[in-house]
């Protein structure tokens, strides 16, 4: 797990390899954010979140922390999914190699 629920309203991030915002924020696939003072702001549906980044976790504080588990998949460990192309970028797009999807399965 790569982050843990601590009430209904928040959200700690433990393992910042896993969980980029910016790289999440900005992979095509969620349409409703701002960079705030403290953070980002995330609307989805009716639901909203802020994510802040502190030097040892990230902090997400929203209105019910369980639909934000979800929605950021915070059970799904993404380094199986990210390409290293000599930067510390996710992508979500595109075909696993081979080898990656035969790890899922192991």
């Amino acid at each position: 797990m790569i982050a843990s629920i601590v009430d209904s309203e928040t959200i700690i991030v433990n393992d910042l390899k896993q969980f980029d915002p910016y790289a999440i924020l900005h992979s095509g696939q969620i349409f409703r954010y701002w960079k705030i003072e403290e953070g980002w702001l995330v609307l989805s549906c009716n639901h909203w979140a802020k994510i802040i980044e502190h030097s040892d976790c990230i902090k997400i504080i929203c209105d019910d922390s369980q639909y934000f588990y979800r929605f950021f998949d915070c059970n799904r460990h993404f380094c199986l999914f990210r390409r290293n192309a000599g930067g510390n970028h996710f992508s979500y797009g595109g075909r696993l190699p081979r080898f990656e999807i035969k790890k899922l399965y192991d």
